[in-house]
């Protein structure tokens, strides 16, 4: 956080209306709500927030912004309603399947045979 600037990086655990992963191995819903709500969401109002990538190509929000319309955290959403929506099955696509890491919730659900080289696509933006 810079103080003269009022501008924070909060890297992957608060992205532009939504937030970090947490069903891989240690991961913690509860303790992601709790940091975000007690270090992010104290912040002043203004303070743009920089998070560590984002696949739509934002680059920047505000506290303000986050607390009011993310969807996982902010509009009042309680600790148990984000851990609710962070332990829902999830909906990967065959696509993310193969080019990123499965989650523990839908590990066996997420090991598609290989691709054919044809079908295989980089991991990154599209």
């Amino acid at each position: 956080m810079s103080h003269t600037t009022a501008r924070a990086f909060t890297g992957d655990a608060l992205f532009v209306r939504g937030c970090g992963r947490t069903d891989f191995q240690g991961g913690d819903a509860r303790r992601l709500y709790r940091s975000i709500h007690d270090k992010v969401f104290s912040l002043p109002d203004e303070c743009q927030l920089y998070p560590g990538h984002d696949y739509k190509g934002r680059t920047v929000t505000t506290v303000w912004e986050e607390r009011t319309y993310n969807p996982r955290l902010g509009g009042g959403r309680t600790e148990d309603q984000m851990v609710a929506i962070m332990a829902a099955p999830c909906a990967w696509t065959a696509r993310r399947r193969w080019t990123r890491p499965c989650p523990r919730t839908c590990a066996a659900a997420c090991r598609p045979a290989t691709p054919a080289p044809s079908e295989w696509r980089p991991p990154g933006p599209r």
